[in-house]
């Protein structure tokens, strides 16, 4: 509104020019329990939709990455799963645990297409909405987009017991900034930072100090011996006698 009194010429400039305004924090943490995860599947009536859904859930990968799939990306031998195509342009390994190993070794190919989850052409699926909507609304969930399936494998894995670091690898995100998100769904995580606090405490209590030697009986005094160095006073304090607790590390991110 004040821009557009500036540009009518009723100001001469905006009183809130120059401002900077906070950047406001967006960031979606909706994610299905369990049950809800079950439901969602068992609502899904076609067997692609089904599927695509399952190995979303179990795998954590985005539908776009998921829809660009070829036979080929699938490694059975060792379990992974072969992203080509990812979001911030690296291609990256993720496993299949038993359930997207089985569903993907028994789902069936179609001729001529060397994709998992071809179009009726043979092409590139482009998008399940209709069938996520239909499974959605069969399922009674709601405020649910696709991508909040992926934030469900993310919230259960920390949940479990996962690394933050190992969750970073499996999205593929570029930074641990865009994986912390989770770590606050992970009590056993932050106990496990503390422990290994308590760790290098312990390690330091269990060195044994050195015993101290009883002083030899000296025939000798101060005032017979030449002052060679001064003396300093009780209220001077040496160099170094203090402990910096800055050198303590703490664990990262």
């Amino acid at each position: 509104m004040l821009n557009t009194a500036v540009s009518w010429e009723l100001l001469d400039e905006s009183p809130m020019a120059g401002m900077k305004f906070q950047r406001e924090n967006n960031a979606r943490t909706r994610y299905l329990s369990i049950e809800e995860c079950q439901r969602l599947i068992a609502s899904c009536l076609a067997p692609h939709t089904r599927a695509i859904v399952t190995v979303a859930l179990h795998s954590g990968m985005r539908l776009g990455e998921i829809l660009s799939l070829r036979w080929g990306d699938l490694d059975f031998q060792s379990n992974f799963i072969l992203v080509r195509d990812s979001k911030n342009g690296q291609a990256r390994h993720v496993p299949m645990d038993a359930t997207t190993g089985a569903l993907l070794a028994a789902y069936e190919r179609r001729p001529g297409s060397d994709f998992i989850f071809p179009s009726k052409t043979g092409g590139r699926l482009t998008d399940i909405k209709v069938g996520f909507r239909n499974a959605r609304a069969r399922a009674g969930i709601t405020d649910l987009r696709f991508h909040d399936l992926r934030r469900s494998f993310a919230s259960h894995f920390m949940m479990a017991g996962g690394e933050i670091y190992t969750l970073q690898q499996i999205l593929g995100h570029k930074t641990a900034s865009m994986t912390a998100r989770y770590s606050h769904l992970s009590p056993a995580y932050k106990v496990k930072a503390i422990d290994r606090m308590n760790t290098v405490w312990q390690r330091a209590l269990s060195v044994p100090s050195a015993p101290e030697a009883s002083p030899e009986p000296s025939f000798v005094t101060m005032a017979s011996q030449p002052t060679l160095f001064p003396v300093p006073s009780t209220h001077e304090s040496f160099p170094g006698a203090g402990l910096n607790t800055s050198d303590v590390g703490a664990p990262a991110d």
